[in-house]
């Protein structure tokens, strides 16, 4: 008799804090902006939408480009859950804003 086992939902939550940074600064690490709960897996970031002035690796550190002027500035970002053998892969689209002053 042979048994199949559905994978399970993950619960996984996603947290965005609004990160403030120097005029000059070039990365923000991971930690300051998100707080991820319950994911299973590896997670990863990518960048959903275009925005000129930032951009994420797969690792969250996000980047801000070399120059930018004072101001509030905003991106979509999808952060995935990998999942294993029990749980499902799961992945949620959050907003990141960076305020440069």
């Amino acid at each position: 008799m042979t048994y199949e086992v559905k994978k399970a939902d993950q619960n996984m939550s996603v947290t965005v804090k609004k990160a403030k940074v120097k005029s000059g600064t070039r990365k923000i690490k991971t930690k300051k902006v998100f707080k991820i709960k319950d994911a299973v897996g590896k997670v990863t970031y990518t960048k959903v939408d275009v925005s000129d002035k930032l951009s994420i690796k797969p690792n969250g550190k996000i980047k801000v480009k070399k120059g930018t002027k004072k101001g509030e500035y905003s991106m979509n970002v999808l952060v995935s859950a990998a999942g294993d053998e029990n749980y499902m892969e799961s992945s949620q689209t959050v907003e990141v804003v960076i305020k440069v002053k």
